[in-house]
This record gives C-alpha cells, structure tokens and sequence, in this order.
C-alpha cells in the first residue's frame, strides 16, 4: 500500500477540496503547527501580478484561509493532517484503496 507522500498529497487535495472548504494541519517552517481552514480556487481578493517563485518547484499549494481572509502558500510535504469530505487523512497513516482511485 502506498503512503500519503507529497506526490500521492497533493493531486488528492486538488481533487476531493475543488469547490469546498477544507482543513489542513501542517508544520510551518519555523517548527510552529499551525490549522488552516481554506479553499481552492478563492480569486476574489486578487491584486494582480505573479510570484516572484514557481509554486510548483517548491512543492507549494496555494489557498484562502477563510479566517484571516488572506492567501496562504502550504507546503505539501509539511502536512500531517487533511480534512475533507468527512473524510480525515493524516499523512502518517496509510489511505485506504479507494481514496487513491479519486485520482485516477
């Protein structure tokens, strides 16, 4: 069975979070957990412009925290939890079968 790695993570967060509220659990870069309630696809406040930086390369996944209405940029090898769909997953842990067929 495979684990929930970056690579499995963030294809499976772009799938079951695409038009909903979602929870993440992850450990920022100065050690400091911290709980993100977020969504996909905010583009409201938008200022225009690009990232000085490939979101991309470095392995980022950009949301809306709905609670201090502000983008944050979450590094997808940091997260220990996600919530979604009722669904828990902590990166610890091994998904069940099913959930990886979502990305198929």
């Amino acid at each position: 069975m495979t684990t929930l790695t970056a690579s499995v993570l963030k294809p499976l967060i772009e799938t079951l979070a695409r038009g909903t509220f979602f929870t993440v659990i992850n450990v920022k870069i100065n050690g400091e957990t911290r709980r993100y309630n977020c969504r996909l696809g905010v583009k409201t406040y938008l200022k225009g412009g690009d990232l000085p930086f490939s979101a991309e390369e470095k392995n980022l996944i950009t949301v809306f925290d709905v609670f201090k209405s502000e983008y944050r940029n979450i590094n997808v090898a940091t997260i220990k939890e996600l919530q979604v769909r009722g669904i828990k997953l902590i990166t610890d842990s091994k998904p069940t079968p099913h959930l990886l067929t979502l990305l198929n």
